[in-house]
């Protein structure tokens, strides 16, 4: 009989595969994702979680990481979600991720002054 073993990887290995920092193209969701784990993590500030941290990698990682937040649409979130659930990931997950995501954009708007469609 065959026997499946689920790959562990320990705390350590997943704080250091989550302390990588890759290079994205500025101006990009995914640049700003980067950005933001950076600006949230350092000494002083108020620290994200690793769930927040995840999801947010996971955004960044998705279709919606390579585009320019002036392509951003509503449809992009919308895809977003289908994807996750076709994942298989439970409806709470998902809305985690668009309210973490949500985060990100109000930053970017409020601590670097990014003008939004409006201004």
């Amino acid at each position: 009989m065959e026997t499946h073993e689920k790959k562990r990887v320990s705390l350590a290995e997943y704080n250091d595969m989550m302390k990588r920092t890759p290079t994205y193209a500025d101006g990009t969701i995914a640049d700003w994702i980067e950005k933001y784990i950076a600006d949230r993590t350092k000494p002083g500030g108020r620290q994200i979680q690793l769930s927040h941290r995840y999801s947010l990698r996971t955004v960044q990682q998705g279709h919606m990481g390579p585009k320019h937040h002036t392509e951003l649409k509503a449809v992009d979130l919308l895809d977003h979600c289908k994807a996750r659930a076709a994942a298989g990931v439970k409806p709470q997950t998902v809305a985690h991720d668009i309210g973490y995501f949500g985060g990100v954009l109000k930053y970017a708007m409020e601590i670097w002054e990014i003008p939004t469609a409006e201004q």
